[in-house]
């Protein structure tokens, strides 16, 4: 598959937003006691999109770009079936995205921390901070393909995960779960899609300390109001 430049700019715009967020929870993970001091929750990245199955942009929608893009990141294939994570990351870290605002490059000076906590002689290990990324982020072990799992009575909500691994994000949209399994499956091919009675329901307990949920996929049930003192990043 031909790769486009915009959606190659837009994963390297997303993924340099999942660094911020690893970073904010290996701090959090490692400061626990002393954040907890002052209300601080574990961290929730949200990820907001306008269309979830209907007036699709470019044959998919928000949605089905998001489940995309984590595919992408948790397989370490681009569009092309190519490794592209740690080139990508090394980057990012080193404030040469090749995004820039008028400040310059607009990740330049937001990943000091990772950059400290992975640094090397030659410089940040990327190697090292993709694997935290799976780690701290997705709950696997090592690359895989992302898993889209619907919930049998659990109204509007599909479970993501690695392989067969722990959940780690949840998809909460509303009665359209069947017809959003086709689009991210058809968008994005080497996703699987399975029934999973066992893993109950997410989104009632996704504001607890002990939520598994370190990601958040929704669209306008968000818009139109929600709380939550986990969130701390947005997409």
């Amino acid at each position: 598959m031909k790769r486009d430049p915009e959606e190659s700019r837009r994963d390297a715009l997303m993924l340099g937003n999942l660094l911020v967020f690893l970073q904010q929870r290996m701090c959090f993970a490692e400061n626990r006691e002393r954040f907890s001091r002052h209300n601080l929750e574990s961290p929730l990245l949200l990820m907001l999109g306008a269309t979830v199955t209907g007036k699709r942009d470019r044959n998919t929608t928000d949605i089905a770009k998001f489940a995309g893009f984590l595919h992408r990141v948790a397989l370490d294939r681009n569009r092309g079936n190519k490794p592209w994570l740690e080139k990508t990351a090394e980057r990012i870290l080193g404030g040469k995205s090749g995004i820039e605002d008028a400040g310059g490059d607009v990740f330049a000076g937001r990943l000091g921390w990772l950059n400290k906590r992975f640094g090397e002689a030659g410089g940040v290990n990327a190697a090292k901070v993709c694997a935290a990324l799976r780690k701290h982020v997705f709950r696997a072990d090592t690359a895989g393909a992302l898993q889209f799992c619907s919930v049998p009575g659990a109204r509007g909500e599909a479970v993501l995960r690695v392989g067969g691994g722990r959940p780690f994000g949840l998809i909460y949209v509303g009665d359209v779960i069947p017809k959003l399994r086709e689009i991210v499956l058809e968008h994005s091919p080497g996703v699987s899609a399975i029934e999973e009675s066992a893993l109950g329901r997410y989104f009632p307990e996704v504001a607890g300390p002990d939520s598994p949920v370190n990601i958040l996929i929704g669209a306008k049930k968000f818009m139109e109001g929600w709380n939550s003192w986990r969130v701390s990043g947005m997409g």
